[in-house]
């Protein structure tokens, strides 16, 4: 995947889920603390960019299953990174609540879907150079 369609995938995505932040700050009064979505996005977006750049290296090794495991393990990741946020949220800053939750986990899903669109791009691309 050519860097600069990553980039701009990445910024749609930073840019949808600040807008989404921003509807429920303005649109849902309940109390909604969002600094547990800021952080999701800070630390999904580092996680993205080490994914990226380590996928380069492990896409072309001679173990086919080596990307398989990256990816695996990188989805684990992505989950203790977000349950670590949760609970810095609740026992930190003392504020977790459905609309909180809600709003990290569209974070989240964005993240999720962003990434694996774009290590399946990343392997496609991979596989059809090599044939």
């Amino acid at each position: 995947m050519k860097l600069g369609l990553f980039i701009w995938g990445g910024i749609v995505v930073i840019v949808l889920n600040i807008i989404q932040i921003f509807c429920f700050d303005h649109y849902v009064q309940i109390g909604y603390d969002n600094r547990p979505s800021y952080l999701g996005i800070i630390s999904f977006c580092i996680l993205c960019l080490i994914t990226y750049i380590l996928g380069g290296f492990v896409i072309n090794r001679k173990n086919k299953g080596l990307y398989l495991g990256f990816v695996v393990m990188n989805m684990l990741l992505k989950m203790i990174i977000a349950v670590i946020i949760l609970l810095v949220s609740k026992f930190v800053f003392l504020a977790v609540s459905k609309s909180i939750l809600l709003s990290f986990i569209i974070v989240y899903i964005s993240f999720t879907v962003y990434e694996v669109s774009f290590m399946l791009r990343q392997n496609k691309e991979t596989v059809s150079a090599r044939i």
